[in-house]
């Protein structure tokens, strides 16, 4: 890893650019809020993702819910195949 940092940082700050390295600089602060950016759509597809299998979850009546929770099995209304108790809607998904 520390060899691909070397050759990243060789084209990123480059000599003469020297010895501010204004375009280095501007060009990791845009990969800063990139990365932000990305962190918060990931942070709001979570919370999306997570309403949803929520108002699935809250649809079924108690006893499915047992029922499911005891099987350790729920079907996904999505893509119709069976996931593990991990997946529950029920479980929120950390993000």
């Amino acid at each position: 890893m520390v060899q691909i940092g070397n050759v990243i940082s060789t084209n990123i700050y480059q000599t003469k650019d020297k010895p501010l390295y204004h375009r280095g600089n501007t060009i990791l602060i845009v990969i800063n809020f990139l990365a932000i950016a990305l962190f918060m759509f990931t942070k709001i597809y979570y919370i999306v993702r997570n309403q949803q299998r929520k108002k699935k979850w809250d649809a079924m009546t108690v006893e499915v819910n047992l029922i499911l929770i005891r099987l350790g099995v729920f079907t996904d209304f999505n893509r119709n195949e069976r996931t593990t108790s991990t997946t529950l809607p029920i479980r929120e998904t950390r993000g």
